[in-house]
């Protein structure tokens, strides 16, 4: 059972990692996003309203930012040996269901044709392994929190 204990306890250190990883990303795709469009309704747009909608964007994206820093770092404070409250688990489920619907919205994007292809295929791709990898630490998080109530510790 210990060996068990030891590779979820490795597994959620490294899962806490990648959700951080995620998380970097997702401000760098969106940055390099709105500093390469020069045209379509973007590229068009008054200065002011250009600022409102970066905002309006910007808030939301930090904060998801600030989300996967939790989750990450709380499932690498638990997987070093802090006892973590169960909270950034929940987290986790409520961030795989929005992130499941970015993923729905990806899907129609690349189904109705209205992007390039390749740009919303490598997105989805990309979304998709973020909910993978979100999922597996929820499932290793609550495994590892059970392994360790049933040996005592």
């Amino acid at each position: 059972m210990e060996p068990l204990l030891r590779r979820r306890q490795t597994t959620l250190g490294i899962l806490g990692a990648g959700v951080i990883v995620f998380g970097i990303w997702t401000v760098v795709k969106t940055v390099l996003f709105w500093l390469t469009q020069r045209t379509g309704p973007f590229g068009a747009m008054p200065a002011a309203e250009r600022v409102g909608l970066s905002l309006l964007v910007g808030i939301p994206m930090l904060a998801d930012l600030g989300l996967r820093f939790y989750i990450g770092h709380s499932a690498r404070a638990e997987s070093a040996g802090a006892h973590r409250s169960a909270f950034y688990l929940v987290l986790t489920g409520v961030l795989i269901a929005l992130n499941g619907v970015a993923v729905g919205f990806t899907s129609f994007v690349l189904i109705a044709g209205g992007a390039d292809w390749l740009d919303t295929l490598i997105e989805l791709f990309i979304d998709l392994t973020s909910c993978v990898t979100m999922a597996d630490l929820l499932i290793t998080g609550i495994g590892f929190r059970s392994l360790r109530k049933r040996l005592g510790m």
